[in-house]
């Protein structure tokens, strides 16, 4: 019988384990702070804060953990039963499954995540949030082949492209200016002046503060830069570029891709989800694309057609 378990993602777990020790090292050194001084140095308002300070970063610390255990489950499914931590559910209780989609993932405020739910005969909805497991694609691709297709479950694997493929099609370019768009100018911008200042200071800078510079300006340069993706569209493929790292291109057949996702995520620059039939996805953030240059990107997609769910708050 094959057993699908899903894993939790690296990052974002030992992420939360730091958050949780840190909360509670926190909340517990507000006491000793005030016993090591003695409560004569503190008037009764400022030992009540001092307490109440400490109790709600003990709790939030504590907190940061439920709402992890409860949010990020550990997951295994097989052909009759899913378990999300202790609880177990029937797949045949299974009434509605959506594999794409934004869900708040619940913490301190809600932050939408990309997801699939799970709707459940008694009512309940389970939420599993794509970017909180490693191999959460496994997970749907066998809800879609075992539970709802009633076949064998088999890892799907997508035809690679080949180069004289491409040669032959034409091209529409979605692409902008960087050096017109904010990513682009406090890259070149701020480097810019920099590199001038320490030109204008020469061997007064130890070879030291030289390689911290240099470590700091690649991770400047290569964060930047992952920012400011562009795309190209024919009838048959979609290719992802980058205007300074051209090493890096990823091609799709259109056939292939599932759905595209127009969004935003906080601070980051207006990016493009590709999530593909097998339920695997990548991020492409495109700071230096504006809103018409993203409308004709939906048109042309559309066009070919492909699923396109417009996140983006502008447009």
């Amino acid at each position: 019988m094959t057993v699908v378990s899903v894993r939790h993602k690296i990052k974002f777990y030992l992420v939360n384990i730091v958050v949780v020790l840190f909360l509670l090292a926190l909340g517990s050194l507000m006491p000793l702070l005030l016993f090591k001084h003695g409560e004569d140095q503190y008037t009764i308002s400022k030992i009540i804060l001092l307490v109440v300070f400490s109790g709600m970063t003990c709790f939030a610390g504590f907190y940061s953990a439920y709402v992890y255990w409860k949010n990020v489950p550990i997951i295994r499914i097989d052909c009759n039963f899913i378990c999300f931590n202790k609880e177990i559910f029937s797949v045949d209780d299974l009434e509605e499954i959506i594999y794409t989609g934004k869900k708040n993932f619940p913490y301190f405020l809600g932050y939408p995540m990309e997801a699939a739910s799970l709707r459940f005969k008694n009512g309940q909805i389970k939420y599993i949030y794509d970017d909180m497991y490693e191999n959460s694609w496994k997970l749907k691709t066998f809800l879609k082949q075992v539970v709802i297709n009633k076949k064998d479950f088999v890892v799907p694997e997508l035809k690679s492209v080949d180069s004289y493929e491409m040669a032959s099609e034409s091209y529409d370019f979605f692409i902008g200016n960087q050096f017109m768009s904010f990513r682009g100018v406090i890259l070149w911008g701020l480097g810019g002046f920099i590199a001038y200042r320490l030109l204008l200071m020469g061997s007064s800078v130890r070879v030291g503060a030289w390689i911290v510079i240099a470590v700091l300006g690649t991770f400047w340069f290569l964060f930047n830069s992952w920012l400011m993706h562009y795309f190209k569209v024919s009838s048959s493929f979609l290719v992802v570029k980058n205007h300074n790292l051209w090493w890096r291109k990823k091609v799709y057949r259109l056939s292939d891709i599932e759905e595209v996702v127009f969004e935003t995520r906080g601070k980051m620059p207006d990016s493009l989800r590709v999530i593909t039939k097998d339920f695997r996805y990548n991020l492409y953030p495109a700071g230096t694309l504006r809103d018409n240059t993203w409308l004709g990107l939906k048109d042309k997609l559309e066009m070919q057609g492909v699923k396109v769910r417009n996140e983006l708050p502008d447009f």
